[in-house]
């Protein structure tokens, strides 16, 4: 010892000494004035003990001290085993003789005196009566509880099991225990307030699920990841707050969004209490999004305490859901659930569509439309299995007539990179994932994109839709889309809203209208009267008629035209006719390599046109003012 408050020994490695083994220091110590903690700093020096300060006694002012080491639980109203109560002595021999207090209990809460038990090292009797000491009156808030304190080499604590009746009139939150000590002689129970020992609550359930870290994602289109076994399932938890919180013989009702579906012949699970899951229904329907549980004891269910009771289920997600959560709502009043939304999952859509709005106008063909990129949003969006592997681009009331694809970023292979040419079918382009992305997600991009208006669409934008199998294989249930979500890519604009300046150049198997650059699969001519000749059916799309509104008569060889004008052109005749009147040309219309050309300038005079001839450059202009 170094003085009266520091003391310093040496350590030495030893045979008695094992590598889990301990020092044992005993600490002779004498109490001051001063209450509270009694600390000793221990400092390691050169030796490769750590340092740290440590409390080792208390010093008190009392002789008792009453405390609630354990957890109190929350119950309803109901009998319930409380959490227990120690009265230990602040120091050895602190309490001595007889001892006599009363517990006493908050209003609507009494005391079950019989199931109250007692544990500890005081000696001597306890009892619960108050014997030969005379005291005033109780109830059943209050508990006395008398036994003999003798002197011991230490601490002595009496440990107090309470069993407590929680009543109709008691309050909810904690219920609370009063100490008081009945004799007035020194070294007796000192008195202790607050001692929480229960928490009375409503009978709640509580619904939730996995903690957003943990949130499942799902691939909006597919019942399962790559297509395999490897299916989405989400969890929802009801935990009772007390026992019983959940009614037997009641029904709790689960309900997913519409976009969302139970999968076809999956198992509805359950487990209780951390058990393992079994199943408690099979799914036989495409269209149900619901789901109805009879409260019912499971396996590993407790019945005379609290439940936590665990729902799986396989779900599939519409493909046409952005990115967002999956919620469900479970309801069920009478069961003892109140209506809850809970978040289970997060939903992916499995590529990004981008796309730049293009202008069209009626009656024109192959229109050149803006490059479409895809994006897979994860490694393998686009699979490559047998029978999954097409991806096809859909334009909502239109027909893609051309198109051209390629990979510009990651390692996904696709079988048309070799010429790039996309397949057109049924007016939608296709092509076929050969290889899937490992190890980057891809970028396609499709360029060169022609589309041709078979009909007379109205007004307005419309949507570019991509489904195939090689992104989707939910589409069998109830109201799903076939498609990825939407994005705007045409805006269909009528020639007279904007006017019309179309130019044909002689020679060229192309013309231009407002910009826009169309193909032609027959050239423009100057015949031997000097005057411009096209195919009809050119100049007539070019002034905003199409197709279907010119109708060719094989027998009488005419063709009509059925525009702001009717106008028929009969084959080697100098004349036209406009609404049934005669108009005299000075050149004839010809059929020629099966093309029926019209002299430009009488054809489009007669749709409400000027034609500008440009004779260095070789072109003709045609030109109709906005609104005309």
């Amino acid at each position: 010892a170094i003085g009266d408050n520091y003391v310093e020994f040496g350590v030495a490695a030893t045979a008695g000494v094992e590598y889990d083994g301990f020092y044992l220091v005993n600490l002779n110590i004498c109490a001051g004035e001063d209450a509270g903690e009694v600390k000793v700093k221990v400092d390691g020096l050169d030796s490769q003990i750590s340092s740290g300060t440590y409390t080792v006694a208390v010093v008190g002012t009392d002789d008792s001290v009453a405390v609630v080491p354990g957890e109190p639980k929350v119950t309803g109203r109901t009998t319930v085993q409380a959490a227990e109560i120690e009265i230990r002595e602040t120091a050895i021999n602190s309490l001595s003789g007889a001892q006599l207090i009363k517990l006493t209990l908050p209003k609507g809460v009494t005391w079950d005196k019989a199931n109250t038990t007692f544990d500890g090292n005081m000696t001597g009797t306890v009892t619960t009566t108050l014997g030969s000491v005379q005291v005033a009156g109780g109830s059943d808030r209050d508990l006395y509880v008398g036994f003999t304190a003798n002197d011991l080499a230490s601490r002595q604590v009496l440990v107090i099991k309470p069993s407590i009746n929680i009543g109709k009139d008691a309050k909810l939150g904690d219920i609370e225990v009063q100490v008081r000590n009945q004799l007035t002689a020194s070294g007796t129970i000192d008195d202790a307030n607050g001692l929480v020992i229960a928490k009375y609550a409503e009978e709640t359930v509580l619904v939730y699920s996995v903690d957003e870290e943990d949130l499942p994602e799902i691939v909006a289109g597919r019942t399962a990841a790559d297509f395999g076994a490897d299916t989405y399932t989400v969890t929802v938890t009801l935990e009772e707050s007390q026992a019983n919180a959940l009614v037997a013989g009641r029904y709790v009702d689960f309900e997913f969004p519409e976009n969302v579906m139970l999968v076809n012949g999956s198992n509805v699970e359950v487990k209780a209490n951390g058990g393992s899951y079994a199943t408690i229904d099979t799914v036989a329907d495409t269209e149900t999004n619901t789901f109805e549980w009879l409260v019912a004891p499971t396996a590993n269910w407790k019945a005379a305490k609290p439940n936590t009771i665990t729902f799986r289920f396989t779900v599939t997600v519409d493909a046409a859901t952005a990115d967002s959560n999956l919620e469900v709502v479970v309801s069920g009043a009478k069961a003892g659930v109140d209506e809850t939304t809970v978040v289970v999952a997060k939903v992916v859509a499995p590529i990004t569509v981008e796309a730049t709005l293009s202008d069209v106008k009626t009656g024109v063909q192959d229109q050149k439309l803006a490059d479409i990129t895809i994006k897979e949003n994860f490694v393998g969006a686009l699979f490559d299995t047998t029978g999954n592997n097409v991806v096809t681009l859909d334009l909502e009331d239109m027909s893609f007539s051309k198109g051209y694809v390629e990979v510009v970023a990651g390692d996904l292979e696709i079988k048309e990179a070799t010429d790039k040419n996309i397949a057109t079918a049924g007016g939608d382009l296709q092509f076929t994932i050969d290889r899937t992305s490992i190890k980057t997600p891809a970028e396609i991009k499709i360029s060169g994109i022609e589309v041709t208006l078979n009909r007379t669409p109205a007004e307005g934008k419309y949507d570019l839709y991509v489904a195939g199998n090689a992104l989707l294989d939910n589409t069998v249930y109830e109201d799903f889309s076939t498609e990825t979500v939407a994005t705007e890519y045409v805006n269909v604009v009528t020639p007279a809203d904007q006017g019309v300046n179309a130019t044909f150049k002689i020679g060229e198997s192309k013309y231009t209208v407002n910009g826009v650059e169309v193909a032609m699969d027959a050239p423009s001519y100057v015949d031997d009267n000097n005057r411009t000749m096209v195919s009809i059916r050119y100049v007539a799309n070019a002034l905003g008629v199409s197709d279907n509104k010119i109708i060719w008569n094989e027998d009488a060889q005419t063709a009509t035209i059925f525009g702001k004008s009717t106008v028929v052109v009969k084959i080697g005749e100098n004349q036209i006719t406009v609404n049934g009147s005669v108009i005299p040309m000075d050149t004839q219309a010809v059929n020629k390599a099966g093309r029926i050309y019209v002299p430009l300038r009488y054809i489009a005079n007669a749709l409400g046109a000027a034609v500008e001839w440009n004779q260095d450059a070789q072109t003709a202009t045609i030109i109709t003012l906005a609104n005309n």
